[in-house]
């Protein structure tokens, strides 16, 4: 049930505070954020190369898959190092984001009634593990798969061949020792392969500092096929920019469970709403998926896919955790209003209140314009179509002692036609008539005599 708050009443762990009083609180709670986002940008910075390394890790080793060099270009003197800033940025309001959302939830909570406390303390958990799970999928899924698609379809457009022939007579062939990993202390003059970065290496010199090595990149191909026209060398910023909005969407994506929660608590959607538009949601996830990912097939796929099965995840979320229309809090009235009362509960209506009397009584004068005016009625009809006179009515008495039509004696007192000597017996009318008489003047809608309904 829920209780009425009426004006001048607080719930028991309310608490009322003044607008300056709320902004120094806003201002409190703004600085214990940032104090506690600072550590952690300073953490971010330190590790910034081994975070942008993590980060171009995926693409560098699909490259070496494909056979291409593991290599990336930065055409920028500037954008390594802003890269490297933007992503500990992003990193530091990843990891200090929970901090972040308990200063918020400290500065909101108060304002809030308990179901609204118990669907936050609900729904923040299992959208940060919903988060997790989707920038999860885009790194161990999503994005080796669409990498994997993209560079091996760009290697081979455009690629020679030419059939293997015999080499002239004579001919030696150099040969190079093919190692997976470098020898400890080559001498100068040395060379050799590095099968693991598909790379001639030359020792060109042996100093205090160690051995200088020069290396010559290559393509892994097939004899008989030359190498790809179509290099694959990616920005660093531009891959990193891709990499990030691509969490950023799988992040968001994968809070379907949670929407489909929220809107059927609040009573939007249903059971039978989520049964219904099952289809449409199918749709809205391939739309999804294509807009928020670069355009492949692949990755569009890879997310619509899951988010129609997050849609079903959420309907049977929605199934074990229905909403509880009876549990509703507290909900202040407006005084101007009357009491505000719960959903669905029966409304009785108020007694009458008859309204309050003026100081000085209605003015039932008639103007003097409007007494003589052409458009007052001059004649009334009765239902047999006999027109008469406003002062002679059928049955009445006229204002100068005439007799009327129906026989009664008039307001002047003279005698009706019955009554008068040598009047015959046929033309009176009978003493009782038990015949009912009808007003031709009554309105049987209701009204007045005039025959017009009211």
């Amino acid at each position: 049930m829920r209780r009425i708050v009426r004006p001048g009443e607080d719930t028991p762990d309310a608490k009322t505070m003044s607008f300056l009083e709320h902004l120094d609180e806003l201002r409190s709670r703004m600085m214990w954020a940032v104090a506690g986002l600072l550590p952690i940008l300073v953490a971010a910075l330190y590790f910034g190369p081994q975070l942008l390394e993590l980060v171009v890790r995926p693409v560098l080793d699909t490259l070496v898959e494909a056979g291409q060099p593991p290599e990336m270009q930065s055409t920028s003197p500037f954008e390594t190092f802003f890269t490297y800033v933007k992503l500990s940025l992003i990193v530091t309001l990843i990891v200090g984001g929970p901090w972040v959302l308990w200063n918020l939830w400290k500065f909101v909570s108060p304002g809030l009634h308990a179901n609204e406390r118990k669907l936050v303390r609900l729904m923040i958990p299992m959208s940060a593990v919903l988060s997790a799970a989707g920038v999860a999928f885009l790194w161990w899924v999503a994005l080796p798969t669409t990498l994997y698609f993209m560079i091996n379809f760009g290697t081979n457009i455009g690629v020679k061949e030419a059939p293997p022939e015999a080499p002239p007579a004579g001919v030696v062939f150099p040969a190079y020792p093919v190692l997976s990993a470098d020898p400890p202390s080559p001498k100068a003059g040395d060379a050799w392969f590095n099968s693991t970065f598909n790379e001639l290496r030359l020792c060109i010199r042996v100093d205090e500092q160690g051995a200088s090595v020069f290396s010559i990149p290559g393509a892994k191909v097939k004899p008989g096929r030359g190498s790809a026209t179509l290099k694959q060398q990616y920005k660093v910023d531009d891959y990193t920019n891709t990499f990030l909005s691509l969490a950023l969407g799988f992040a968001i994506a994968f809070q379907t469970p949670v929407v489909v929660l929220i809107l059927g608590w609040i009573g939007i959607i249903d059971q039978a709403f989520l049964s219904k538009y099952r289809k449409h949601a199918v749709m809205a996830s391939a739309v999804v998926g294509a807009i928020a990912t670069p355009g492949d097939p692949s990755m569009m796929l890879l997310l619509g896919i899951p988010m129609w099965l997050l849609y079903e995840l959420g309907a049977i979320l929605l199934r074990v955790f229905p909403p509880k229309r009876s549990e509703v809090d507290d909900v202040p009235i407006d005084p101007d209003e009357g009491e505000s009362i719960a959903p669905g509960a029966p409304i009785t209506p108020a007694p009458y209140q008859p309204p309050p009397e003026s100081p000085t009584g209605p003015d039932d004068s008639v103007d003097e314009r409007f007494k003589n005016a052409s458009w007052r009625p001059k004649s009334y009809f009765d239902p047999t179509g006999e027109k008469y006179s406003p002062d002679e009515r059928p049955g009445e008495a006229t204002s100068s002692g005439t007799t009327s039509a129906s026989g009664e004696a008039s307001a002047g007192g003279t005698t009706s036609s019955a009554d008068a000597p040598g009047a015959s017996a046929s033309s009176a009318e009978p003493a009782s008539d038990s015949s009912p008489k009808v007003d031709p003047f009554s309105n049987p809608d209701g009204g007045d005599n005039s025959g017009r309904a009211t």
